[in-house]
Protein backbone atom coordinates (compact mmCIF):
# COMPACT_ATOMS: atom_id res chain seq x y z
CA UNK A 1 0.00 0.00 0.00
CA UNK A 2 2.47 2.58 1.05
CA UNK A 3 4.66 1.82 -2.62
CA UNK A 4 1.84 2.09 -4.80
CA UNK A 5 0.96 5.55 -2.98
CA UNK A 6 4.24 7.37 -1.79
CA UNK A 7 7.31 5.36 -2.60
CA UNK A 8 9.25 6.57 -0.04
CA UNK A 9 11.86 4.71 1.92
CA UNK A 10 13.19 3.51 4.03
CA UNK A 11 10.52 2.97 6.41
CA UNK A 12 10.79 2.41 10.05
CA UNK A 13 8.88 -0.67 11.33
CA UNK A 14 8.65 -0.46 15.51
CA UNK A 15 6.20 -3.19 16.69
CA UNK A 16 4.68 -2.59 20.00
CA UNK A 17 2.16 -3.58 22.38
CA UNK A 18 -0.43 -1.75 24.55
CA UNK A 19 -1.02 -2.93 27.85
CA UNK A 20 -3.85 -0.92 29.03
CA UNK A 21 -7.66 -0.70 27.72
CA UNK A 22 -8.36 0.94 24.38
CA UNK A 23 -10.31 3.64 26.39
CA UNK A 24 -7.15 4.16 28.59
CA UNK A 25 -4.96 4.96 25.61
CA UNK A 26 -7.72 7.60 23.73
CA UNK A 27 -8.08 4.67 21.19
CA UNK A 28 -11.32 3.85 19.28
CA UNK A 29 -10.63 0.76 17.33
CA UNK A 30 -13.22 -0.65 14.46
CA UNK A 31 -16.58 0.29 15.60
CA UNK A 32 -17.48 -2.91 17.71
CA UNK A 33 -13.93 -4.56 17.94
CA UNK A 34 -13.32 -6.42 21.21
CA UNK A 35 -9.24 -5.88 21.15
CA UNK A 36 -7.26 -7.82 23.70
CA UNK A 37 -4.25 -5.66 24.20
CA UNK A 38 -2.26 -8.16 25.82
CA UNK A 39 -2.32 -10.29 22.88
CA UNK A 40 -2.73 -7.94 20.33
CA UNK A 41 0.67 -5.73 18.54
CA UNK A 42 0.26 -2.46 16.91
CA UNK A 43 2.61 -1.37 14.19
CA UNK A 44 4.26 2.28 14.40
CA UNK A 45 5.66 2.38 10.74
CA UNK A 46 7.77 5.52 9.95
CA UNK A 47 8.52 6.68 6.54
CA UNK A 48 11.97 8.46 5.66
CA UNK A 49 13.45 9.74 2.88
CA UNK A 50 12.15 11.53 -0.93
CA UNK A 51 8.75 10.24 -2.69
CA UNK A 52 9.49 8.30 -5.78
CA UNK A 53 5.90 8.54 -6.57
CA UNK A 54 5.37 11.59 -9.71
CA UNK A 55 3.39 14.57 -8.54
CA UNK A 56 3.67 13.90 -4.61
CA UNK A 57 1.09 15.87 -2.26
CA UNK A 58 2.01 14.77 0.95
CA UNK A 59 -1.59 15.86 1.93
CA UNK A 60 -3.66 13.02 0.12
CA UNK A 61 -0.91 10.64 0.71
CA UNK A 62 -1.21 11.15 4.37
CA UNK A 63 -5.13 11.28 3.82
CA UNK A 64 -5.37 7.94 2.30
CA UNK A 65 -2.91 6.76 4.92
CA UNK A 66 -5.26 7.69 7.77
CA UNK A 67 -8.11 6.53 5.94
CA UNK A 68 -6.43 2.91 5.71
CA UNK A 69 -5.62 2.90 9.10
CA UNK A 70 -9.26 3.58 10.04
CA UNK A 71 -10.42 0.92 7.64
CA UNK A 72 -7.65 -1.51 9.68
CA UNK A 73 -8.85 -0.33 13.80
CA UNK A 74 -5.67 1.17 13.55
CA UNK A 75 -4.40 5.02 14.59
CA UNK A 76 -2.44 8.00 14.09
CA UNK A 77 0.67 8.35 16.28
CA UNK A 78 -0.17 12.16 17.59
CA UNK A 79 3.32 13.00 17.34
CA UNK A 80 3.11 13.86 13.31
CA UNK A 81 1.06 15.83 11.52
CA UNK A 82 -2.46 15.16 10.79
CA UNK A 83 -5.47 16.08 8.26
CA UNK A 84 -8.31 13.78 9.30
CA UNK A 85 -11.35 15.85 9.72
CA UNK A 86 -12.61 16.61 13.40
CA UNK A 87 -14.91 13.60 12.56
CA UNK A 88 -12.75 11.24 11.27
CA UNK A 89 -10.22 12.19 13.89
CA UNK A 90 -13.38 11.01 16.43
CA UNK A 91 -13.78 8.26 14.75
CA UNK A 92 -10.18 6.73 15.21
CA UNK A 93 -9.52 8.02 18.60
CA UNK A 94 -12.34 7.10 21.49
CA UNK A 95 -13.05 10.58 23.44
CA UNK A 96 -15.30 9.66 25.98
CA UNK A 97 -12.89 9.99 28.54
CA UNK A 98 -10.75 12.61 27.43
CA UNK A 99 -14.12 14.96 27.46
CA UNK A 100 -14.96 13.70 30.92
CA UNK A 101 -12.15 15.09 32.47
CA UNK A 102 -12.14 18.41 30.43
CA UNK A 103 -15.20 18.55 31.93
CA UNK A 104 -14.07 17.37 35.55
CA UNK A 105 -11.49 20.18 35.49
CA UNK A 106 -13.26 22.75 34.21
CA UNK A 107 -11.21 23.44 31.19
CA UNK A 108 -12.30 23.64 28.38
CA UNK A 109 -12.21 27.83 27.95
CA UNK A 110 -8.18 27.38 28.68
CA UNK A 111 -6.46 24.50 27.28
CA UNK A 112 -6.99 24.10 23.58
CA UNK A 113 -8.53 20.48 21.93
CA UNK A 114 -6.11 18.02 21.60
CA UNK A 115 -7.94 18.05 17.54
CA UNK A 116 -6.64 21.32 17.62
CA UNK A 117 -2.99 21.13 18.37
CA UNK A 118 -2.45 18.45 15.60
CA UNK A 119 -4.31 19.07 12.72
CA UNK A 120 -2.51 20.75 10.61
CA UNK A 121 -5.26 22.90 9.38
CA UNK A 122 -6.86 23.64 12.70
CA UNK A 123 -2.71 24.84 13.77
CA UNK A 124 -3.14 27.65 10.15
Amino acid sequence: FLDEICKIYPIWICPFRLNRSLEQWFLAGKKGQKVDLLDNFFVDIGLYGVPGVKNFNPEICTRKIEEKCRQLGGFQMLYADTFMTREEFHQMFNHKLYWKVREDYKIESHLPEVYDKINRRARI
